[in-house]
């Protein structure tokens, strides 16, 4: 996309700093869905990319760039998405504008066509945590990771994690990676110390954030969220601090991609207080996500020097370095 080049050709007005503009990757207009109780430019766009949100009302936010230009041209779905072009990216040319004049009476709603990901299918070998003995060794691992019983299965069943006793990803605990309900992907990791690959993939993980559609319904609860850079981290984050209504979820790297501050973007606006905490190496790393991340309302936060990552965390080491 190129938000400031459309808007212009279509006569929109928008800014490109102020109070509510999060940076330079992005400019704000007047939000249409709040209309005219919208005193300014609350609604903010990615200048490249197709999410956008308004600080006034959370629930104005999407990724579906013809959605918000119909309603800002007051056109209907399918004019925008004509008005758009068949990339929904290129730079309108008047030439380009003058052939569509003649659609702009067409009437319908297309399917969308934004970039979809061919959702997965569950292995049938990737087992529910049960108190089976097929389970034992996966049960004994979370235990020496610090977790109880009862947090194991809240924890398994709440975010459906699952184990792996045969095929590729033998020996690994699964973290499924949904979204909007689509199977989008899913990394294990080894219970075995002596593995060299401790996490195996499968599917674009990058792209993604993990536990996107819980925390949107933890959402309704929770007041506090926390940036981790693994699936462990952010489950001990998690289970320490359930009863304080803090949340967790990560990165999978130590790096924050386009998509996954798209899907934050989304997220973070829907939380009271919001943390980054890698682990304690990634000095770099963590510059560098929390410059992305400026805007979004996202405090750094370091971790204690006995402490190697949020996974190792105990619980009053993570209540003195959150607020929830």
């Amino acid at each position: 996309m190129d938000w400031p080049t459309l808007l212009s050709q279509h006569r929109v007005e928008f800014v490109e700093t102020g109070p509510n503009v999060n940076g330079r990757d992005y400019i704000a207009v007047r939000c249409p869905f709040c209309g005219a109780s919208d005193p300014s430019q609350h609604m903010t766009i990615r200048r490249t990319g197709k999410v956008w949100r308004c600080w006034r009302n959370p629930s104005h936010r999407g990724r579906d760039p013809a959605k918000l230009l119909a309603a800002l041209l007051g056109c209907s779905y399918f004019q925008a998405q004509t008005l758009l072009g068949p990339d929904l990216g290129t730079p309108l040319s008047d030439d380009w504008l003058e052939r569509v004049k003649g659609k702009l009476g067409a009437v319908g709603r297309p399917t969308d066509q934004a970039d979809q990901v061919e959702p997965l299918e569950m292995p049938e070998e990737f087992k529910k945590f049960k108190d089976v003995p097929s389970a034992s060794r996966f049960l004994s691992y979370l235990e020496r990771r610090g977790f109880g019983r009862e947090d194991i299965w809240w924890m398994t069943s709440h975010y459906d994690l699952r184990y792996c006793t045969r095929g590729p990803f033998q020996g690994r605990i699964i973290f499924p990676i949904v979204y909007e309900k689509q199977l989008m992907a899913w990394t294990g990791r080894s219970i075995y110390s002596g593995e060299q690959l401790r996490y195996k993939t499968e599917g674009p993980i990058t792209s993604q954030v993990l536990w996107y559609n819980n925390l949107v319904e933890d959402s309704e609860w929770a007041r506090t969220i926390v940036l981790c850079e693994g699936p462990f981290d952010a489950l001990k984050v998690t289970v320490l601090g359930y009863y304080r209504r803090i949340v967790a979820t990560c990165f999978f790297t130590s790096s924050l991609s386009d998509d996954q501050l798209d899907h934050l973007f989304e997220l973070l606006p829907l939380y009271k207080h919001r943390y980054l905490l890698l682990d304690s190496g990634a000095v770099g790393a963590t510059l560098r996500a929390a410059k992305k991340l400026r805007g979004l309302g996202v405090e750094t936060r370091w971790l204690p020097p006995q402490y190697k990552d949020p996974g190792v965390l105990k619980a009053q080491a993570l209540y003195r370095l959150v607020e929830a």
